[in-house]
């Protein structure tokens, strides 16, 4: 089915042949979880070219695709097939091919025209089929499991920095491939860092503690925040929360099939502004889930997509104020025909650590 999806878009664009170079979409074409490798489909045909390492793997993977070994340059392997199969013109995947690399293929491939192409996979990969769905839905538990187990041990006196590395051995320990991305844990004034780094900063007493965390299983990531506090908290903190929480939980109950990515940023966001902390959510409420941790669509004030049924989106607003600290909140959230399912369960409650 999908090899199919992706003929069908090489067909509209009237090309000969298409070159599949991003790892995670040579994956999800072909299923072949190798490190090195490029793919080739045509009308008729469909190649994956790989080296003597993964060979015999490839074969093993795959079944739709023709695997063939090349040799020194895998490019010269490409163009002897590209030749073979008369093709004429033939996409490329200009977002993940370095020009070093394209200048090597259009030196190798004088007589056949390279077409640059941005977002043709990636466009097919934004709706997820029952068993992607799946794989994110047990993503979200297993990183959700392992955040009960961090609330369990955070206290004062924890390093952020041991925080982020006790989760992703958790992530793995329940079954996770690793962590779909560095895990952000912003404590105190650092909360201000929308993607603050751990650090070696101790949790203080008072402090709220934003942790952004998810996994990855089985190929497909999850993606969660929430916000802690860490002994007495201020009035200021727990309004700051609470406009956040309101916020979010705005977007959830509107979000549907049908619903534009800008309109539902647009909802949350007024909701920050009315309150007057509209200058300090300087991001987009959200982004897709997939393969990879941020796809395809973009909700924010520049987002052109609609939401359909396998969509799997974040909402995520948050306040971030320079010298004090801020609170994100955010959910996985997979569109259904019938409306919207929440996949990341923690409590949202503000949790007080003592």
């Amino acid at each position: 089915m999908r090899l199919q999806k992706l003929r069908e878009d090489i067909y509209r664009k009237r090309l000969d042949g298409f070159v599949v170079t991003d790892s995670i979409n040579r994956r999800y074409i072909s299923g072949f979880t190798g490190s090195s490798g490029l793919l080739l489909v045509t009308e008729l045909g469909a190649y994956l070219i790989t080296d003597f390492r993964y060979f015999e793997q490839a074969k093993s993977e795959t079944y739709e695709f023709e695997v063939i070994r090349h040799g020194p340059s895998i490019f010269e392997t490409l163009v002897e097939v590209m030749v073979d199969k008369g093709l004429k013109n033939v996409g490329f995947e200009s977002e993940n091919m370095s020009f070093k690399d394209y200048d090597d293929l259009s030196r190798l491939s004088k007589n056949i025209e390279l077409v640059s192409t941005n977002g043709v996979i990636e466009r097919i990969r934004m709706i997820k089929d029952d068993i992607e769905i799946e794989k994110i839905r047990n993503a979200a538990k297993l990183s959700d499991k392992a955040f009960l187990r961090i609330l369990e041990i955070m206290r004062p006196g924890m390093k952020e920095r041991d925080i982020a590395i006790e989760l992703e051995y958790l992530f793995r320990k329940f079954g996770g491939e690793r962590a779909s991305f560095d895990t952000i844990v912003a404590s105190g004034e650092r909360g201000a860092l929308p993607h603050g780094t751990a650090s070696a900063k101790p949790l203080h007493d008072g402090d709220l503690v934003t942790i952004d965390f998810g996994a990855i299983f089985e190929g497909y990531s999850s993606d969660c925040t929430r916000t802690v506090a860490i002994g007495n908290v201020s009035r200021k903190a727990q309004e700051i929360y609470n406009i956040v929480l309101r916020a979010q939980l705005a977007g959830l109950e509107a979000v549907k099939p049908g619903m534009s990515c800008k309109a539902l940023d647009s909802l949350v966001r007024s909701i920050i502004v009315e309150e007057g902390y509209g200058e300090f959510f300087g991001h987009g409420l959200g982004h897709g889930v997939g393969m990879r941790v941020h796809e395809s669509p973009v909700l924010s004030q520049k987002g052109t997509d609609t939401l359909r049924p396998g969509v799997v989106v974040t909402v995520e607003p948050g306040i971030y104020l320079l010298g004090w600290g801020g609170v994100r909140i955010e959910d996985l959230v997979v569109i259904h025909e019938d409306g919207a399912e929440i996949l990341t369960k923690t409590t949202k409650d503000l949790l007080i650590l003592k």
